[in-house]
């Protein structure tokens, strides 16, 4: 699984900040497919994901959940 990571958190959390076009949430799904390797991501990671009132580091940490749920690192961060 990590051999498909292309792009950090950090660097796709700024990515989904900085776009604000209406489709943002196709943007969001292709940002995790083709640089974290996910495709098994939910319609609610993409919701929360897609909010606009979250910070940076909050949507990067979701992010890294993500990568790490699916490839068993048995880290895990809440976010709120």
């Amino acid at each position: 699984m990590l051999t498909r990571v292309k792009s950090s958190s950090y660097v796709l959390s700024k990515k989904i900040k900085h776009y604000n076009k209406a489709d943002r949430k196709e943007y969001i799904k292709k940002l995790i497919e083709n640089n974290l390797g996910i495709m098994d991501y939910t319609d609610s990671d993409i919701e929360y994901l897609n909010q606009k009132h979250i910070s940076s580091e909050v949507r990067e940490i979701f992010l890294a959940n993500l990568t790490s749920h699916r490839a068993q690192l048995g880290v895990l961060l809440i976010v709120d």
